[in-house]
């Protein structure tokens, strides 16, 4: 049979990350409805006709009388009851903060009542599983699981801060027992490193020996909602995150939702080298893990001088939630579960009737008890009413002070606010003036365009000349080197003909001489012959 709802009984007001975790998650991925078994604080004990199964969580069975109407009402419509726990309440070590606060005293016997009668037990752990199997042998593991719906991996980063490697914790008041763990590494490092390394503690309070160091923070816890819880978280910048657990039975049976939420957020981790983490992590590939102090304070400094182990440990991790511990991948494994506690049943408790009995009884005084002191802590003498009209009074004589400074506020607000439309209106002003020169400035940008082409041209022109330039450069130095020469030439030519005109003058002398002279003329018929003659052979 497939089931596709549970009646589910909480008064929490918000999802906490132990029903984000154990129920909305992977009922959501299963395909599973959930039917809200109390609304407005008010008991549904209809919602059980809705449902083949009904499912609780951890103190639900302190409010006895409601539970016992639930567990009565389920079995007598032969539906199975299941309880769902993430921890071993009942091996709460004695200096846990609930332990010695007494938060979970008065409802132990309850939860006992409800671990030993239900039909079935879901458990995170199997270390859990074995711790309980004394008081109900029908025992489920289904492991937490990392919604990737809610949480956005964070990529690694070799450094998100280049100053300062900045170690981070992450965990409610409850773990302060495990930080004293590793107070003397903490401080060690603190000191040897100073301002080069920080220590942020979101949720519990540092321990008492470095609380108040500068490089020392703490921030509270904002929200028990998960949902904003995460959304808190994924907005804190770190480098290295540490888990410390003690090394007792409680402990021993968590599960390991710390690794997956620094891994998220893209953080390596040192983890106490004990279960839950020591089966999930394999010390120095996905985390570090640390068994004393000397390796505490040794690991912690590996990571802080080493960024790139730091990113490759960081994404290892990542890439192991990725494909082996995403709800997307095995919200099956509650199908599977819930069908089988189904076909099984109706169980009969594994005790003696009457100590049963006489279990109940006591759960149900414990219930009345605790009724009683909450309403004797209600009840109030005249005396503490006198005191606390007078404090009323006080307060309203405050609160009509407060009102008046409020109206002078609101006046002053007032002007504030016309002071603001004008200086409003000043800035759409400047606005449209900005807007002018804007144009402007394009204008003259293409402007500035136009006269940088014309400048590149002008450039190209130049370039050109100058070629041209060099070019007749060395056309004028051959024609200066070609007149020089004619130059020489002409001189020479100019001896020449100085030559040629005094030997000239010479021959015109001698001519004259011959043609003047006696013996000249005497012979003068006698070269007449001789030319004839000379004619008549060539003839």
């Amino acid at each position: 049979m497939n089931i596709d709802r549970i009646a589910f009984f909480t008064y929490s007001q918000d999802v906490s990350a132990l029903e984000q975790y154990r129920i909305v998650s992977p009922l959501t991925q299963a395909g599973i409805d959930i039917v809200p078994g109390i609304r407005d604080g008010k008991l549904l004990l209809e919602s059980i006709n809705e449902a083949p199964l009904v499912l609780f969580q951890r103190d639900f069975s302190r409010s006895f009388s409601d539970y016992l109407q639930v567990l009565e009402r389920a079995h007598i419509m032969g539906k199975p009851v299941v309880l769902d726990l993430d921890d071993h309440l009942i091996a709460l070590p004695k200096d846990h903060p609930d332990r010695i606060s007494g938060y979970y005293a008065d409802g132990l016997t309850a939860l006992l009542h409800a671990l030993i009668n239900v039909d079935a037990i879901t458990v995170a752990t199997q270390a859990l599983k074995e711790a309980l199997l004394p008081y109900n042998p029908h025992i489920y593991v289904l492991p937490n699981y990392l919604d990737e719906n809610l949480w956005h991996f964070r990529e690694p980063k070799l450094m998100s801060n280049p100053l300062t490697v900045r170690i981070l914790y992450v965990g409610t008041p409850t773990h302060n027992p495990d930080l004293e763990l590793i107070a003397d590494p903490l401080a060690r490092i603190t000191r040897k490193y100073e301002n080069e390394v920080t220590v942020l503690f979101y949720g519990a309070n540092p321990p008492e020996s470095i609380s108040d160091q500068s490089n020392v923070t703490h921030y509270p816890l904002q929200t028990y909602d998960y949902r904003k819880f995460i959304a808190d978280y994924q907005q804190i910048e770190a480098d290295i995150a540490i888990a410390p657990l003690v090394d007792n039975k409680f402990n021993r049976c968590k599960s390991f939702i710390k690794y997956f939420e620094y891994t998220a957020n893209g953080l390596p981790g040192v983890f106490s080298s004990i279960p839950p983490y020591s089966e999930i992590i394999n010390d120095d590939n996905n985390g570090f893990l640390a068994m004393n102090e000397e390796e505490w304070e040794q690991k912690l400094e590996t990571l802080i001088e080493n960024p790139s182990l730091r990113l490759e440990i960081a994404q290892n991790a990542q890439e192991q939630i990725k494909q082996h511990w995403l709800i997307q991948q095995h919200a099956n494994q509650w199908n599977e579960a819930y069908q089988q506690i189904l076909a099984d049943g109706i169980q009969t408790p594994n005790i003696d009737p009457v100590i049963n009995k006489t279990l109940g009884s006591i759960s149900e005084q414990l219930q009345e008890y605790r009724d009683l002191v909450s309403l004797q802590k209600l009840q109030l003498s005249d005396a503490q009413i006198h005191e606390l009209t007078l404090e009323i009074e006080g307060l309203n004589q405050k609160l009509v002070e407060a009102e008046e400074n409020l109206r002078a506020k609101d006046a002053r607000t007032q002007e504030m606010t016309v002071e603001i439309e004008g200086l409003n209106q000043k800035l759409v002003e400047a606005e449209e003036n900005l807007k002018a020169k804007d144009a402007r400035t394009q204008e003259m940008t293409v402007e500035i365009e136009g006269l940088n082409q014309k400048l590149v041209e002008a450039e190209e022109n130049l370039r050109a000349k100058d070629a041209r330039t060099q070019e007749m450069t060395v056309e004028i130095e051959g024609l200066n080197q070609k007149l020089v020469e004619a130059e020489e030439n002409l001189g020479i030519k100019d001896k020449i003909i100085e030559q040629l005109k005094a030997e000239s003058e010479m021959y015109q002398k001698e001519i004259v001489d011959y043609v003047t002279s006696t013996s000249w003329k005497m012979t003068r018929p006698f070269r007449k012959i001789s030319k004839r003659l000379g004619r008549g052979k060539n003839v």
